[in-house]
Formats: structure tokens, C-alpha cells, sequence
């Protein structure tokens, strides 16, 4: 887990818990028959498409009434579990940006339009399904980063595979990176990504020594570190934004960007793709983040232990603002909690 302070702005409460893909939106009258033309097609288009698309990271496409009508009941178990939107903070009355997370009576909407059979309704009432972007969402960039070969995922695994990719940054001098994006030709087939730079190329002879693009290993060489302070993160669905005013890490001739990708097989044989895009801006910063770790590395869990628990916590000495909570567990981890006590 990790989290991005600088200053300012009191602490906040937040309950984290392990989940995954999305779904938000409208709510209709409780005393009619909820429609898909009239009342969920908006909630769908609205929330869940981004990932719920063709070539999307979503198990199935929701874009049509034939999409969703067939999975209707599915719709409504996973939005009344609140499991869909994967929106991980607490419900309270504090907002977040890119904030997602569907309202009782929208909940309640999907619900009742499932219970009644899922009726379309008036065919000439339904929007148009959003325009969904396909290419970069912050606009070309400055320079993109590309892996030189597709790398093959295979139709099954014993465990999910963690490979990293090493790419190179070809600046002439140094450069302030105000904006990071990932665009994977094919996200179905990505979990999450993280991403540090390796100014040394270690990390690249590494890679090199593997017949295959890329490189195994769930943690990055020693060499490779988080620029400036930033954890770079990114997972399917996730709407990339510039980093707030007064922020950006610098990045030298010579260095790599390296990827590591957290893919899982889809029970056929895929390829991957990588793209990043780096957003310069020639303005130095005025705020630099750090890297808060709370966790535990050392794990030993006692045989037929069902409830084992990692404790930490970290008294901050002055007021800070959080720009980011990242929770991260691999195969055994069900649960995290995250929290802060004002004083």
C-alpha cells in the first residue's frame, strides 16, 4: 500500500477493501416499471462502458440492450453488493476526484428493472452509446515509449504472471514529466500495471538476458525507483489526469521506464502491447510528494490460520494532503483498511 503526501488539509477516513471493474449513473420514478430506454441504459452508459466495451477489460460488453438485458440479473447482484463499481473509499459525505459509486436508488433502479424481466421499453427513447475514447485520452503525447515485440500470454498458467518490460526514454536532456499513460493494445488481458525508472540499465541487461520481451519477477530491480516521488499506477478503466499544479518528476538521458504488467490468462492464447505516453511541461515543480509504505513484507502465516492480519501505522508529524491510496495484496490478501485518526 502506498500513499502520496505533500502538505496541507487534515487527515481523512477511508475504508479500503479489494475489488474490481464499473457501473454508475440516474435513478426513475419508484412507483413505475423501470425501463432499459428510459431509465438503466443511462446508469450503464454513464458508468460502466469504459470498461464494459469490446477489446475492454470488462468480462462482457454492456453498450446495448441486448448486452445488458442478458445479464441482468448478474447486473443487479454485483451493483446491490456494491462490488461494481470497484469503488474502494468508505461512503460518507466526503467527494473524490474521479470519484465512482452508484446512489441507493440507482442500485434500487437496476434491481427492479432485473426483477420485472429486464423490459426494454420504447426502442426510440434509448441514448446513444457514449463516445468511448480510443486512443490517447489526454491528447498526443510529448514522447511515447513502445515495446519493440508483442509479448504472448498463454491460454492458461499455474498463477497469474508479473512481467516487466523495460523501455527506453530517449531525451536529450532533462525533462519534466507532468503526465504518465498506459494504453495496452489489449487490456483484457491486464490487471494493473506499476511503473518505476532504472537510470542505471540494469534493469535493461536484465531483460536482455530473457528470450522473451521483457523480463519475470513480482518486484522491480533495486536500480529502479519511483521518480520523484510518484507512484506510478495504473489499472483498467482508470481516467488518466495531468499530476496537480506544482508537480512533475524529472527524467534523465539514459533512463528506462520500467512496466511491470500484472496479466492474467483469458483460456485462449493472447498478445500484449504496451504503449506509454510521457506529458512534459517546462515549468520545475513547487510541491514534491513522498512515498508513505504501510504493510508488512515479512509474512508467516501460521497453518489453518483463516483471519491472519499485517499491522502498521505512522504518525505524521504535520498536516498533509493525500493525493493517492494505492492498497495492494497479491494471491492471499482479502482485506485492507486504511484510516486516518485526526488529532
Amino acid at each position: 500500500m502506498a500513499s502520496h503526501l505533500s502538505e496541507r488539509r487534515p487527515p481523512i477516513r477511508t475504508l479500503l477493501t479489494l475489488a474490481a471493474v464499473a457501473l454508475v449513473g440516474a435513478a426513475c420514478d419508484v412507483d413505475s416499471e423501470p425501463t432499459y430506454a428510459d431509465d438503466v441504459a443511462e446508469i450503464l452508459h454513464q458508468n460502466c462502458v469504459a470498461c464494459h466495451r469490446p477489446e475492454g477489460p470488462g468480462p462482457m460488453p454492456l453498450l446495448s440492450y441486448d448486452d445488458a438485458a442478458a445479464v441482468a440479473p448478474l447486473i443487479a447482484q454485483v451493483t446491490g453488493e456494491r462490488r461494481m463499481p470497484p469503488w474502494l473509499p468508505a461512503r460518507d459525505d466526503r467527494s473524490y476526484r474521479g470519484e465512482r459509486g452508484l446512489t441507493d436508488a440507482e442500485i434500487a433502479t437496476i434491481r427492479r428493472w432485473a426483477e420485472a424481466g429486464a423490459p426494454r421499453g420504447d426502442a426510440a427513447n434509448e441514448p446513444a452509446p457514449p463516445d468511448l475514447p480510443t486512443g490517447w485520452a489526454l491528447g498526443e503525447p510529448d514522447l511515447i515509449l513502445e515495446m519493440e515485440e508483442s509479448y504472448r500470454v498463454p491460454a492458461t498458467h499455474h498463477h497469474d504472471i508479473y512481467r516487466n518490460f523495460v523501455l527506453d526514454i530517449p531525451v536529450d536532456g532533462p525533462r519534466w514529466v507532468k503526465a504518465v499513460e498506459l494504453l495496452p493494445d489489449n487490456p483484457a488481458v491486464v490487471h494493473h500495471a506499476t511503473m518505476q525508472v532504472d537510470p542505471t540499465r540494469s534493469s535493461r541487461l536484465t531483460a536482455m538476458a530473457d528470450p522473451e520481451p521483457g523480463y519475470d519477477d513480482r518486484v522491480f530491480a533495486s536500480s529502479a525507483r519511483p521518480p520523484g516521488g510518484f507512484f506510478l499506477a495504473w489499472t483498467p478503466g482508470l481516467v488518466p489526469a495531468p499530476y496537480p499544479d506544482g508537480m512533475a518528476w524529472r527524467v534523465e538521458p539514459g533512463s528506462d521506464f520500467v512496466v511491470q504488467l500484472h496479466l492474467w490468462p483469458t483460456g485462449r492464447p493472447e498478445e500484449v502491447r504496451l504503449r506509454v505516453g510521457l506529458y512534459f511541461t517546462d515549468e520545475e515543480p513547487t510541491r514534491v510528494p513522498t512515498i508513505l509504505r504501510l504493510g508488512g513484507q515479512e509474512i508467516d502465516i501460521p497453518a489453518g490460520e483463516p483471519d491472519f492480519r499485517i499491522t502498521d501505522s505512522f504518525e505524521v508529524p504535520v498536516d498533509i494532503e493525500i493525493l493517492g491510496v494505492y492498497p495492494h495484496a497479491h494471491f492471499l490478501g482479502k482485506r485492507i483498511e486504511a484510516w486516518g485518526d485526526a488529532p
